[in-house]
């Protein structure tokens, strides 16, 4: 005789499908991708260009990275104009992103603020991307490339 089932009896999915899912669950969180892990750290010297305007200028930054929170000192030295410039950033490492400000007080002249947006490879010793810098009311642009 066939049992028939209605909505007040109640349904079991056969132990082997259950033991299939848990089976599939276990496997697919021990797959070499799901793995995040921590973040690659920037902390150390970079050294590099920066070029915009028809000049170029070698930096010397020393980063301090705190799980993607940065902070460091750069040196920039322009040797057309033989001046050196030496100031502080902070920024953020969302890898690969990276993104840090900063300003340069040049007295008499107004103070630059500035922008870097680089993206860092995947061996975590290369970085490049755009600078862009205020001026008052004018913005100036240029690349950058550093690496330890």
């Amino acid at each position: 005789m066939r049992r028939l089932l209605t909505a007040s009896t109640p349904r079991t999915a056969p132990p082997v499908i259950l033991t299939r899912v848990l089976l599939l669950a276990v496997l697919s969180s021990m797959s070499p991708g799901c793995d995040s892990g921590p973040e690659p750290d920037l902390t150390g010297t970079w050294t590099g260009i920066v070029q915009g305007n028809g000049n170029s200028a070698n930096w010397t930054i020393q980063v301090t990275d705190r799980g993607g929170q940065l902070s460091g000192t750069f040196t920039a030295n322009n040797p057309t104009l033989g001046s050196t410039i030496p100031g502080s950033f902070s920024g953020t490492y969302d890898h690969p992103s990276v993104v840090f400000s900063f300003q340069i007080e040049d007295p008499p002249a107004p103070t630059l603020d500035c922008e870097v947006r680089a993206t860092v490879n995947s061996a975590v010793d290369q970085m490049s991307g755009r600078i862009t810098c205020r001026y008052g009311l004018a913005v100036r642009g240029g690349t950058v490339s550093f690496s330890r």
